[in-house]
């Protein structure tokens, strides 16, 4: 693992295809505590890297970003189909995640993976961190219709935020910082004419 540290920026295909392989063996439960030290201490060194300070930098190629995508157990092509429907490590990686978000999580690219964790082995964290990530990231963004653009985000950002309201909506409407997060959100798709969003927006309030 070092020596692939060491030397990712020069080489980061080698970076991603070492997490790539470590990746596929998530669900294995008896890898838990492995993953929850490992992920951390590897996603630090490279959001340590010059190369994550900047995503429109020329250098910010396709294997770094797919690589922070796998940071935060989104593979690059989104088609990984999870095996199991609650998986344990995911809320112990919270702090680190949240880490990410701060560092990276405004950058279009990994908007993008953070939108797709948390529709799949994240979502029990939209309750609880998941909307905060989401609206602090965009936040932090020049223009929110843009980065809706550029990522083509804005279904299954609204249908992410429709699950969620649907499955956590007690949880959501009981804090007032998080519910205006929310309908923030909503409202900001729904002036972009995201049909779910606009159906969305008179139930939320």
């Amino acid at each position: 693992m070092d020596r692939v540290l060491s030397s990712w920026e020069e080489a980061p295909d080698v970076l991603r295809e070492f997490l790539d392989d470590l990746f596929a063996l998530c669900t294995d439960v008896q890898l838990t505590d492995k993953v929850v030290t490992l992920w951390p201490a590897i996603g630090r060194r490279v959001l340590a890297s010059s190369l994550c300070s900047n995503a429109r930098d020329v250098r910010f190629r396709d294997a770094v970003t797919d690589s922070l995508g796998l940071l935060v157990f989104a593979d690059r092509f989104g088609i990984t189909k999870w095996k199991v429907r609650v998986w344990p490590p995911v809320r112990r990686l919270v702090g680190w995640i949240d880490e990410w978000c701060r560092t990276v999580g405004h950058f279009p690219t990994c908007y993008a993976k953070l939108v797709q964790l948390l529709s799949t082995i994240g979502f029990e964290l939209m309750p609880d961190y998941g909307v905060d990530w989401l609206s602090d990231c965009a936040a932090r963004v020049e223009s929110f219709g843009e980065l809706m653009e550029e990522t083509r985000l804005g279904q299954p950002l609204a249908e992410l935020l429709r699950k969620t309201w649907e499955a956590y909506r007690l949880e959501i409407g009981t804090i007032t910082g998080r519910r205006n997060k929310f309908i923030r959100l909503v409202d900001q798709l729904a002036a972009l004419g995201e049909p779910v969003a606009v159906a969305l927006q008179s139930d939320v309030r």
